[in-house]
């Protein structure tokens, strides 16, 4: 059974173009989640009509409850995220991942919101050394299951971070940032269109990309914007202060890479 994992962010969905928007729970939060719907919407058809037989959508921004459920196409299954369990639904029969509305990570270079899990307090994150963002966790996420990253679609700077991170998936950027809260977005009607065939020709990558693996044990180290974030996180079991606003843990598996930070 080829069965597909959609994550969607909010961020990098056609549309978006403050980062007002993104505020859960505000106005603009709530005018703009068509956006997202139409987005992941569009994946889940492009899924389906290019052979999957079913698909998961997370819904990942700011703990879920972003996608209007009268909206979303009704094929698909639907979850939250959680903290630690990354992708709760994720498992070792998925076919392939997709990322449907992505950031790139804190501190990249000409990128809308670019962040890494939490702007207020994280300010570095490192997996096995290398640097990387929620592209980078949720791959590796994924290859812990054998499940290769298929498409990202969202900013300019996501898209490139993702083709960095795993050469050859399949990419659709809707966006470009004018400064860290402003973006130039195309029509989500355009964005929707895009997306529709990006995901057509990501489900031909089945077989042909392998999942994003690192080699276990091994460690993850987070640099907190502030050094109390990193006093509290030390006192945590399995912590080990390396800095003054940092902290490391060993990870025994790849679905570690969030707990205790």
């Amino acid at each position: 059974m080829k069965r597909i994992y959609i994550v969607a962010d909010m961020p990098g969905a056609s549309g978006i173009r403050s980062a007002d928007q993104c505020r859960w729970g505000g106005f603009l939060w709530r005018e703009s989640r068509p956006f997202l719907a139409g987005d992941v919407n569009a994946a889940v058809e492009g899924a389906f009509a290019a052979g999957a037989e079913e698909v998961v959508v997370c819904d990942a921004h700011a703990g879920g409850y972003n996608l209007p459920m009268e909206g979303m196409d009704p094929r698909a299954l639907y979850e939250p995220a959680n903290r630690e369990e990354l992708l709760p639904g994720l498992a070792d029969d998925f076919a392939g991942m997709m990322i449907v509305g992505a950031h790139a990570m804190a501190g990249a270079a000409d990128a809308f919101m670019c962040h890494t899990v939490d702007h207020e307090t994280w300010f570095r994150y490192r997996l096995a050394g290398r640097e990387c963002g929620e592209i980078g966790m949720w791959a590796a996420y994924a290859g812990h299951y054998g499940v290769p990253l298929l498409l990202v679609t969202g900013d300019a700077a996501a898209c490139r971070e993702a083709e960095e991170f795993v050469p050859g998936v399949e990419v659709a950027a809707v966006k470009e940032a004018i400064a860290w809260d402003r973006a130039r977005t195309l029509h989500p009607a355009e964005g929707a269109a895009r997306l529709r065939a990006a995901a057509g020709a990501a489900m031909k990558l089945i077989g042909k990309l392998q999942p994003a693996l690192i080699d276990m044990p091994n460690e993850a180290e987070l640099e907190y914007i502030r050094c109390e974030f990193a006093d509290e996180a030390a006192q945590r079991f399995g912590a080990e202060r390396v800095g003054p606003r940092s902290v490391r843990r060993n990870l025994e598996s790849a679905l570690d890479i969030r707990k205790g930070f």
